[in-house]
């Protein structure tokens, strides 16, 4: 089930309407009817009607869509993608079992950290109820102090948020931008009997049941987004390990408040 379905409203205690007379119905009929009939009047004789160009029939069906030459779709086409290159060594973090094990304890440790927004959150993001935040950039900190300092510069956004920006060595080159948000949505208290395991807890479970299989981290948040969050960091410090030297300036923005439609990333 999405984490984003929208939590149902409170229920509201109504007063059911007085019920309306036949004379009463007809009245509210023929104003209705009064009103919409020059406005019909005038959808039928004033809006010009547009004919789209249609498709020669084919195999007996024709079609309506638009007509566009061999020239036109070949400029619309997407540009094939190159190969990817390797420039590292060969390595393949499926078959590193202290690389998958270091991976797994730094998502549930993020997991642990309680980053809720909710719809009601003030815009100011100094307020102490944003403090939580600060607990999770002591982690970050903390536990990839390589993003933090030479090549890569680090910037807070209004607080809480995180800029890294990774210098390339071609500066005609564009940058490319690497984002995910550390905040998570709620947990509705009636639910807590529904989770296998706590939601911040960030159980590390082996063949916990039988459709999870193999190694897995429940909670809040390991499927949105700090798992995003934390592969982007895990990349960037193997990538710096090996002596990696982007040919692009590289960007890595976070925000705080997406899960509310992240109002505070430009205050």
């Amino acid at each position: 089930m999405s984490e984003k379905i929208q939590l149902p409203d409170a229920e509201r205690q109504t007063t059911p309407p007085e019920p309306r007379t036949p004379f009463q119905r007809k009245v509210r009929v023929t104003a209705a009817a009064v009103l919409l009939l020059p406005l019909l009047w005038y959808l039928v004789t004033r809006v010009p009607t547009f004919t789209p160009p249609s498709l020669p029939s084919v195999g007996g069906f024709s079609s309506s869509a638009p007509v566009y030459t061999a020239a036109q779709l070949a400029q619309a086409k997407c540009p094939a993608q190159p190969p990817a290159l390797n420039v590292g060594s060969n390595w393949n973090p499926s078959e590193d079992d202290a690389f998958a094990a270091l991976a797994a304890k730094r998502l549930s440790s993020a997991v642990q950290i309680n980053t809720v927004s909710f719809d009601d959150l003030p815009l100011d993001a100094t307020d102490p109820i944003f403090d939580k935040h600060y607990k999770f950039s002591k982690f970050l900190e903390s536990e990839y102090p390589k993003l933090f300092k030479a090549p890569i510069s680090h910037e807070y956004i209004n607080t809480h948020g995180h800029l890294f920006t990774w210098p390339g060595k071609n500066k005609d080159l564009p940058p490319i931008l690497l984002m995910a948000h550390i905040d998570t949505v709620p947990v509705l208290e009636a639910t807590l009997a529904q989770w296998t395991y706590p939601p911040f807890e960030g159980k590390i479970s082996v063949n916990a049941t039988k459709d999870t299989p193999g190694t897995w981290i429940w909670g809040r948040g390991s499927s949105d987004c700090k798992n995003s969050l934390l592969g982007i960091y895990n990349a960037v410090e193997k990538l710096i390990d090996e002596g990696f030297e982007p040919e692009r300036t590289i960007l890595i923005g976070n925000g705080f408040d997406e899960e509310v439609s992240s109002p505070r990333r430009l205050l």
